[in-house]
């Protein structure tokens, strides 16, 4: 899928989660994620995500839900220096090829994102377009098989 026809997805997608908690969610090609420990933890949980997509049809991670809450329970970020271009130089470096992805906060996104997601991170990853396949800088290649990345 190409960055636009994955952003096409989100309005609906959010609008599902103003309703039900995200684990309670059949979830396509999205793949969530929390904030994490720390941002080497969020950095490297979203690196995985991203090649695990790269290297299936492409999806979309959304980072910063609380997956037992709806959306309009989102915690903020507890990390400094967490921004969408943080995120994609972050997997892009530690991306073997890179992966092409694009970020974004979920407010500028999807506008009528509730106040409390507005600062959650959405990562655009399009279907991968090299030969071979994408992997972490740890050297490990996921894909995709049904709602899960292996």
């Amino acid at each position: 899928m190409t960055p636009y026809e994955l952003l096409g997805l989100l309005p609906g997608f959010i609008e599902r989660l103003r309703s039900t908690a995200p684990n309670n969610l059949e979830k396509g090609v999205f793949e969530l994620r929390r904030w994490g420990g720390s941002k080497r933890q969020l950095w490297q949980e979203a690196t995985e995500a991203a090649v695990c997509l790269a290297n299936s049809e492409g999806g979309i991670v959304l980072i910063g839900l609380d997956l037992d809450h709806p959306i309009d329970e989102a915690p903020p970020c507890p990390h400094e220096g967490v921004t969408p271009e943080w995120l994609q130089d972050s997997i892009r470096e530690h991306t073997h090829p890179a992966v092409d992805c694009t970020a974004c906060r979920l407010g500028e996104a999807v506008p009528a994102t509730p106040a409390a997601a507005q600062e959650c991170l959405v990562l655009l990853v399009p279907r991968k377009a090299i030969v071979g396949m994408h992997r972490t800088h740890r050297g490990v290649c996921l894909v995709r098989r049904g709602e899960r990345c292996e």
